[in-house]
């Protein structure tokens, strides 16, 4: 029988993890339970039914599927495992063009499959209008697609349990990120983003945010500043700052505030940026973030099954 800690470890790593944090205040708030990412281009990914039956075995209360799952959904009815299931953004032209469209996309996705707890309606996964050609030419459909969507999901009932929201990567929302309290939402996005951040106040609905600590580190991005590096500790601050192994220890001090890990930090940036664009109401659920066990460079060698765990596995103990 295989063990379940490396198969739960390759879900964690290769597809991430994600948690709700409720009202304002980063991890200093109350945080929901993790779920996990379920995806469909990993390598040597267990099948749906062994994935699903692993994530009850060990408690996680909530899967995330980027895009409708005929594999997956199934197995997760009747396991009380909530599902954040994604519309796929070579999917939103078509589900924005009509109300119909839209109504068939929940009907077949979500009222056909009764015996799924359905969370969260993600329509679209990390749009930017300007920064990232890959996902550029999807922005002009984003806001009508979650309109449609959430019309479907009241026309079918559905509003009382399942919210409609959009997941954003934190990189590409902000052009300040650092200190924390100085979160600040990118200029040349807020055409595009402020009617979304409205509709979402509107619904009650969270914002959802890529987090991405690994990128931060590697990349000498300002969410872990590269100023830890001077320390005059022998060990590596900056790693242990995205790792969680500096507990109780603030290494960054943004006025009365310390962090200790640039998780509290990233998410914190996140709402200061919200509350400066008439999103301070909303809560955030942190919807992908992990540590990789192996990098494509010979010369990454953070990317490994102990920083993996180390990671990844914090809040599970």
């Amino acid at each position: 029988m295989r063990s379940k800690l490396p198969l739960m470890l390759f879900l964690l790593s290769s597809l991430g993890f994600f948690l709700q944090i409720t009202s304002s205040g980063g991890l200093k708030a109350a945080v929901q339970p993790i779920g996990v990412c379920y995806g469909t281009f990993g390598n040597s990914q267990p099948p749906a039914r062994e994935a699903v039956s692993l994530v009850q075995s060990v408690g996680i209360g909530r899967m995330r599927l980027y895009g409708p799952d005929h594999n997956a959904l199934p197995a997760l009815g009747n396991t009380n495992i909530e599902v954040t299931l994604g519309v796929p953004n070579d999917e939103l032209e078509w589900v924005a063009s009509s109300q119909d469209n839209a109504n068939e996309w929940i009907q077949g996705n979500v009222q056909n499959y009764k015996q799924v707890k359905f969370r969260y309606i993600v329509v679209g996964n990390g749009i930017s209008p300007v920064l990232d050609f890959k996902t550029s030419q999807y922005a002009p459909f984003l806001l009508p697609a979650l309109q449609n969507i959430q019309s479907a999901i009241f026309a079918a009932g559905l509003q009382k349990r399942i919210k409609v929201t959009s997941a954003f990567d934190q990189t590409e929302l902000l052009h300040q990120s650092f200190p924390p309290s100085q979160g600040e939402l990118r200029t040349e996005i807020r055409e595009f983003i402020d009617p979304i951040i409205s509709l979402l106040v509107k619904n009650n609905a969270p914002i959802l945010v890529n987090l991405h600590p690994y990128f931060d580190y590697i990349y000498k991005m300002p969410n872990n500043p590269i100023e830890l590096a001077s320390s005059k500790s022998k060990q590596d601050v900056r790693l242990q700052y995205a790792l969680f192994q500096i507990p109780n220890k603030p290494l960054v001090q943004d006025g009365p505030l310390g962090y200790s890990n640039v998780f509290d930090a990233m998410v914190d940036s996140v709402y200061s940026a919200l509350e400066k664009a008439g999103g301070s109401s909303l809560d955030i659920v942190v919807s992908e973030i992990g540590w990789p066990q192996a990098s494509w460079s010979a010369d990454n060698h953070i990317a490994n099954n102990q920083n993996a765990a180390t990671h990844n596995c914090w809040d599970l103990i």
